[in-house]
């Protein structure tokens, strides 16, 4: 039996061996696969961005040229491009919100012009082009749900008035009768 044993155990350690060196080896190419995969992202996102400005470009240039008049007989030249080329610069932000809108104020306008309130679908179909995005409009309430601006009520959103707001007519004094 001690030869059978004697087997098993160099059998187990040739398979032992065998798999630390193929670990190691998988361990390596892991690393590679790591940095090639990395190196693809930023060349791909890099190739995009450069694609997406190309194409701004091109739709640029050919707005030009739809805006030029042309007189039958005459010819256009345009400029020679520049040598150099211009610097890239990929932006994140939607084209459609670069200008500086306050969709705070537009929720609370809203709100406002509704005293019975509304939900926060009534709220994005009302103002779905002037709000970025569907989590940002939530954000929005949540953020005047904290600050006591708006209360939740039946599922509906109500600004609450400012005590500025309150007209002294409508406050009335509670008298204490003896």
């Amino acid at each position: 039996m001690n030869l059978v044993l004697e087997g098993l155990k160099e059998r187990r350690e040739a398979a032992r061996l065998r798999h630390a060196e193929i670990s190691s080896r998988h361990q390596a190419i892991t690393a590679l696969l790591n940095s090639a995969t990395a190196e693809f992202n930023v060349w791909n996102a890099a190739y995009s961005c450069e694609l997406k400005e190309q194409e701004k470009r091109d739709q640029l240039e050919a707005e030009e040229k739809a805006k030029q008049p042309t007189l039958p007989g005459t010819t256009i030249t345009s400029e020679p491009e520049p040598d150099a080329p211009t610097p890239v610069v990929c932006e994140s932000a939607p084209e459609a919100h670069q200008e500086s809108v306050n969709q705070t104020a537009i929720v609370r306008d809203a709100l406002r012009l509704r005293p019975s309130g509304m939900t926060p679908a009534d709220l994005w179909k009302a103002h779905k082009e002037e709000i970025s995005s569907r989590p940002y409009l939530y954000s929005i309430l949540k953020r005047m749900r904290d600050k006591d601006e708006v209360a939740l009520r039946r599922g509906k959103y109500v600004l609450k008035p400012k005590p500025s707001e309150v007209r002294p007519e409508a406050v009335t004094e509670v008298q204490t009768i003896q």
